[in-house]
């Protein structure tokens, strides 16, 4: 699912010894847009258990930054949020709700991002008797939080155009983009235009590069306040370095 890929929520499988069964779960929804006071400042979430055994989980909240290639850190945020509970055992085929009560700044300027965190704990609820090593496979989500201010909107803008000279040799422009606006955005279906610096009967040429031709740019998150950079490969009749591009997306959430 396109959205799913860009917004960038993992499902990450830990695989402690050898084979066996998968002990999996879902973590519903895996976004969720809170308001800083008022209803909407608490939501419910679910956890589904999907496999034949009883799973033990654990939910909690992380900050999240990123950086301006894209790399993402987190430090622990459980006291910004209420959650409830943070530790659970899921039956087999079961499902457990969880509170989540934004407790922060009840007035922030900009969107503040979240990751909440489901994951499964290393702890043996079943015994298995067959020959061979003990096995726990561990599964964890991340999801998104945003912390959404009244009127937030996004304003992405071409910060930075540079040429860049690659390992193989071949040259690239290096696209800095800047979220000055209060809200997030996704680069749904983005396209760049530029002027190659050719002149064709007096006028300026003009060429577009398409998602498929913005693989890495297309579909990633700007947060609100950061910078991306991102780097393109050279367009075929560009000239020299343009002094100015356009971008246009689908600003998805």
């Amino acid at each position: 699912m396109t959205r799913s890929i860009a917004l960038r929520f993992f499902l990450v499988a830990i695989t402690l010894c050898i084979s066996a069964p998968t002990h999996a779960f879902k973590l519903i929804p895996i976004k969720a847009d809170f308001s800083p006071t008022g209803k909407n400042s608490t939501q419910i979430f679910k956890l589904e258990n999907d496999s034949d055994v009883s799973i033990a989980i654990q939910v909690s909240a992380l900050t999240r930054q990123v950086d301006i290639d894209g790399k993402e850190s987190y430090q622990n945020a459980d006291d910004d949020f209420i959650i409830f509970p943070p530790q659970m055992v899921i039956s087999p085929h079961k499902t457990q709700t969880v509170r989540v009560q934004w407790a922060g700044d009840v007035a922030p300027s900009l969107e503040l991002p979240y990751r909440l965190v489901a994951e499964q704990l290393p702890i043996a609820l079943n015994r298995e008797t067959a020959n061979g090593a003990h096995v726990n496979i561990l599964m964890r989500y991340l999801g998104a939080i945003y912390i959404v201010p009244d009127n937030a909107k996004h304003s992405i803008a071409v910060s930075s155009i540079q040429k860049e000279r690659q390992k193989d040799g071949s040259n690239a422009l290096l696209l800095t983009l800047e979220n000055s606006g209060s809200s997030h955005a996704i680069l749904g279906n983005l396209s760049i235009q530029l002027p190659t610096g050719r002149d064709i009967k007096g006028g300026s040429e003009t060429i577009t590069l398409t998602p498929s031709e913005l693989d890495g740019m297309n579909g990633e998150n700007i947060l609100a306040g950061h910078q991306r950079r991102f780097s393109v490969p050279w367009p075929n009749k560009l000239n020299a370095v343009p002094e100015k591009i356009d971008l246009e997306f689908t600003p998805w959430r």
